[in-house]
This record gives C-alpha cells, structure tokens and sequence, in this order.
C-alpha cells in the first residue's frame, strides 16, 4: 500500500513524540513487571520455604504445661503437636532476644549459608536480621542470661516471618528484638539461670489432621483445666486465691450456724431435764399438800384446846376454835379491868397473838399448796414448751445441715475453681507473624497489574489521538484512496501499524528492564521480613502481560477511535469537512457572549483536553506507583 511508505516518514517527523509514548510505556511496563515480579517472587519463595520448614496451622498458648495424659488427648485431633516455649532475655541495654529450644517437627528453622543447627549446650543460632543489625555473625561469642554462646549460624523460622514481640506490634525493629534457637541443654541452662525478663511462655504449635477443623479443635482445648497449683502468672494466682477465700468464709458461716442450731437443741435438752425434775418435786409437794394443810390445822387446833384448857385453869370457861377464837378472846379481854387484871390480862393478849400467828401459818400453808398446784401446772406447760422448742431445735440442726450439704454442692458447682488451661488460640491465617511478607507484596502485585491495564489504554487512547490528528490531516488522501477502491479495513491496519509498533518496542524493553529490576523492587522486603535468600521467580504470564498485551490494547483502543474517523463519506474527507458543534446541539441562548465562546472553544477541542488530562493522570499514577 502506497501509505505505508508514510509510515517511516511519520515516525521521523514525529520522533519525540513517539520516543515519548515509548519511554513512558517502558517505565510503566518496568515498574508493573519489576512490582508484580518481586512480588511473585516473595510469594512463591515465601510459599515453598514454609511448606519445606512444616509451618504451623495454629498456636496456642497455656498457664501450665500440658501433662502427657492431655497432650494424648490433644494428638487425636493433630497430625503434629510440639511444644514451643521461650524466655525472653535482655541484650545489649535496649535489645530483647527470645529464646526457643531448637525445633524438631514445626516451623523448623532454615539456616543461611554456611550454618548448622546447635547441638552442644553452648551453641546458638540467631534470627539473621538481629544478627545483622546488631553487628553478628557466625562464629563470634554472644553472652544471655549470663551464659556465653557461640553463634554457629543465623537464619529464619516461618512463625518469625515479621519478626514481632507482641502480636499486637506496629512494626518490627531487628535492631531492638529478634529470635534466636540452642539445643535442649541450653535451654534448661538458660532457663536455671533465672535471668529471663519474665516467667517462660508455655507455647504450643499444631498441625491439624484432616478430620479436625479450628472450632473443634479450640472446644476440646478449652476442656483442658489447669491444676491451680501449677498456675504461675500472678493475676489469676491472685483470682484463684480470692475465690478460695471466699469459699473458706462461706463454709466457716455454715459451720457457726450448724453449730448454734446443735448449741440451741443441745440448750433444749438442758432445759427440759431441769424442767422435768422441778416438776417431778411440784408433784410430789402437791401429792402431799393435803397432808400439810391436815397437819397445820391440827397443830392450831392442838394449840387452841391448849388454850383452852389454860383458861379453864384460870377460872375462865371457854372452848377455843379457829372459826371463834378471835371473837371470844376478845370478848374476855373487855370484861377484864387492864389496870387491875393487868397480868391476866397480858397472858390473854399474847394467847390471842399466838393463835394469830398460827392462823397466818395455816392460811400460808394452804396458799403454798395453792402455789405448788399452780408451780406445778405451770412447769408442765412449760414442759411443751421445751417439747415445742427441741421440735424447733432439731428442725433447725437437720435445715441447717441440709443448708449446708447444699450449699457445699452449689459452692462445687459453680464456684468450683475450674480453669482452661487455654490462655489463646490463633490460627496461622490471623497471626501477623506468618507470612507477613507475602501479605504485603499481593496488594502490590494485584495493584501493578491492574494499573498496568488502565495505563496501557490511557497511553493507547493517547496514541488513538496522534493517529486521528494524522487523519485529519490526511484527508483528502484517504478520500482519494476510498474514490480508487481502497478498503475501510485496509486503511485501519495502516494506521493501526504504528501504534501497535510503539507499543510492542516499548512492551518489549519495559519487560527486559522489569525482569532486570526484580531484585531491586524485593530488596526492602527482604530486608524487613525474616525467610530463606531468594529465588528469582518470573512466570511466563508476566511476560504474556509485558510484550502482548501492550501492542493488543494499542490494537483494540485505536481501532474503536480511528474506525469512525475512517467511516466518514470520501467525499467529504476530500472536502476537509468536520463536524460542527451547533447551537442546536448544545443549548447556549441563557449564557452571555464570553462565556459561551468559551463553551464553543472547549467543546471544539474536548479530544484535545481529553488527551491533556489522561497524559496527566497516566504520569502522576506512573510516578505514585513508582
């Protein structure tokens, strides 16, 4: 075709801005390639380290060693199961080191170069980038907890990748923490030490058998308790010591109520032997009162007839009885002269004194009968009352002891100091720790990706604009050619030969230089996360993504754009003739002369805006993503 002996005169006369389009589309390619590259990379690497160094599914953590019956119980529902514990030990003022007995069958440890694992009591191997920031190497002597080590290597463990002291961390700093592993007879010497910054970590790692999912696998867990005895963390020491505490107080109140209740019933019994004997001597003071009264009135009667016979000796004729003889003897006393009778007199006074005084002891005897009989009727009330009152006595020991007993069974219930011996539970998925490193280059990888989509069309759609500006320009050519029976398809694939061009030269060179700059997008990675020195990774579709997919979309953007422009009448491309924005199209009658001769303007080079404002983003996202 006649027109694409142009297409090299194109190129000349518009070699900038080509060159341009070229450069931008090689750095866009080198940074999406060298992005997604490195992160496939990390990924793949990272990947195949923590299947090779058997990676956990989860850990936990406990107040207290397991026993070997829990962990039998614990191995029915894991294909692995190892202890992990540590101790955190100051180095260097401001630095911690964690300590781990050397692995066996879980995140096992992955040396560098020239390393072994520790086999003797003073060897020792440190996380690589503790060792690096702090000046370390293989072979230099390293004192913790007061025993010196010699460092026989440095390398990573996948539970490490983001080597954090707390789960909780922002960041990691290898300069202030880091990990590091010796052989069992170290441990238990650094751990007699007693130099550790705090009480060891009861750490376990698991792998899950196949028939175990998470749920099921923390509710058997949380069935575990703890022998309180063995609980070392202080808080729930102090929890466990409180509840043991209020316990011992609970039951010491029982105990002093049950034993008031036997007191009263024992205080009952007391009273009713006394009350039984008072009533046993009121019965038999009442069985005699007869007795006494019978006895009373013959002693005064015994006393009246001596009266009586007294009298008698003296002249005076009178027979004395207790209903008469106040009444007789008073009535001798007034017939007998005081003055001239006065000792007869006298002896009459006293006789009627005497039988007063035993007329008192007659009704006082009666009145005590009376009050025996009445003591008597009393302390057999009384005796029911006691009766009543053991009743009460001994329903109040049996309620209390039954309070008791029920009161031990609630206490056993539900104060029962039962705790799991499960402090947490993580899986691997949720620890920021494992496999941080990958997490933190996939958004990059799928970002670069997408973004590389939306460049690449924002650079072709550019392109699209220098084609149509080409067009345009060659119109009357491209007329003159459809007139001589040219082909609408023919004419497209012309101007179509040199986008597609730019883009693939571009894809091309873009794709070299981001396989060339992988190393250097992995590099802060590296540096930062903790896992095995690399193996550059670069998938064949990266290299799909870098040289085809460029000059495809050049193909499919610029085909949309510059088919219309190619379906214009001849003879109107022969003309030159464009079409116009009318004010039939675009309602400007309201707006005043200034403002709608700057609409028109716009409107008549919206391509040209368009064009300005997709180089600008396509730039500012160029350079943000690099």
């Amino acid at each position: 075709m006649i027109l694409n002996k142009r297409i090299k005169r194109e190129l000349k006369q518009n070699f900038f801005r080509y060159l341009a389009l070229f450069l931008v589309i090689l750095v866009s390619m080198y940074i999406v390639i060298s992005m997604a590259g490195g992160a496939e990379t990390v990924i793949v690497n990272v990947s195949d380290a923590q299947k090779k160094s058997c990676v956990e599914d989860g850990q936990i953590e406990v107040l207290a060693p397991y026993s070997e019956k829990d962990i039998e119980e614990i191995e029915k529902y894991t294909k692995k199961f190892e202890q992990c514990f540590y101790l955190d030990f100051s180095y260097d003022k401001d630095a911690k080191l964690r300590v781990f007995e050397n692995r066996k069958e879980i995140d096992l440890v992955t040396l560098d170069k020239d390393g072994k694992a520790p086999s003797n009591k003073d060897e020792i191997v440190l996380e690589k980038h503790f060792a690096e920031a702090n000046k370390l190497k293989a072979g230099d002597k390293i004192e913790i907890g007061g025993i010196e080590f010699t460092i026989v290597g440095t390398g990573s463990s996948p539970d490490y990748d983001c080597v954090l002291d707390n789960l909780t961390d922002i960041g990691a700093t290898a300069r202030t923490f880091g990990t590091a592993f010796v052989s069992d007879n170290g441990y238990k010497a650094l751990k007699e030490s007693g130099k550790a910054k705090k009480a060891e970590t009861y750490n376990y790692s698991f792998i899950l058998n196949q028939k175990t999912d998470y749920d099921e696998f923390r509710d058997a867990l949380n069935q575990i308790y703890v022998d309180n005895e063995l609980v070392t963390n202080k808080y729930i020491k102090e929890m466990i010591d409180e509840i043991e505490e209020k316990k011992e107080e609970i039951n010491s109140s029982i105990d002093e109520l049950a034993q008031g209740g036997e007191d009263v019933y024992d205080g009952s019994m007391d009273i009713q032997d006394g009350n039984d004997k008072v009533t046993n001597g009121l019965t038999e003071i009442t069985e005699k009162s007869d007795e006494i009264i019978r006895g009373a009135n013959k002693a005064f009667d015994g006393l009246l007839d001596s009266f009586s016979a007294q009298l008698k000796s003296n002249g005076v004729q009178v027979t004395l009885a207790q209903s008469n003889y106040e009444s007789k003897l008073n009535l001798i006393l007034s017939k007998l002269d005081k003055d001239k009778n006065a000792k007869q007199y006298q002896q009459i006074v006293a006789l009627k004194a005497s039988c007063d005084s035993m007329k008192e002891y007659v009704e006082g005897v009666k009145k005590y009968t009376e009050a025996v009989a009445s003591a008597k009727t009393g302390s057999e009330e009384l005796g029911g009352g006691i009766g009543k009152l053991q009743d009460g006595a001994t329903k109040l020991a049996n309620g209390t002891e039954e309070m008791k007993k029920s009161m031990n069974r609630f206490m056993d219930k539900n104060m029962k100091v039962e705790i799991s011996n499960l402090t947490y539970f993580l899986k691997a998925d949720d620890n920021p720790r494992i496999g941080g490193s990958a997490d933190d280059v996939v958004i990059n990888k799928v970002g670069a990706l997408i973004v590389g989509i939306i460049v690449l069309i924002l650079l072709a759609y550019i392109l699209s604009v220098f084609t149509v500006h080409s067009i345009d320009e060659e119109s009357p050519v491209i007329g003159a050619l459809y007139s001589l029976g040219y082909m609408r398809n023919e004419l497209m694939g012309h101007y179509l030969v040199l986008p597609i061009l730019v883009c693939l030269a571009g894809g091309i060179a873009g794709t070299i230089a981001g396989y060339l700059g992988i190393e250097s997008q992995v590099a802060q990675n590296y540096n930062y996360f903790s896992y095995p020195e690399l193996t550059y990774k670069f998938p064949i579709y990266l290299v799909l993504y870098g040289v085809i997919l460029p000059p495809v979309v050049a193909a499919i953007v610029n085909a949309l754009v510059i088919g219309k422009k190619l379906s214009r009448e001849p003879l109107k491309m022969l003309r030159r003739e464009r079409k116009e924005i009318t004010n039939k199209q675009v309602d400007l009658k309201n707006i005043g002369f200034i403002t709608r001769f700057r609409i028109r303007l716009f409107l008549r080079e919206i391509r040209s805006s368009l064009t300005l404002t997709a180089g600008l983003f396509v730039s500012l996202l160029v350079l943000m993503l690099s």
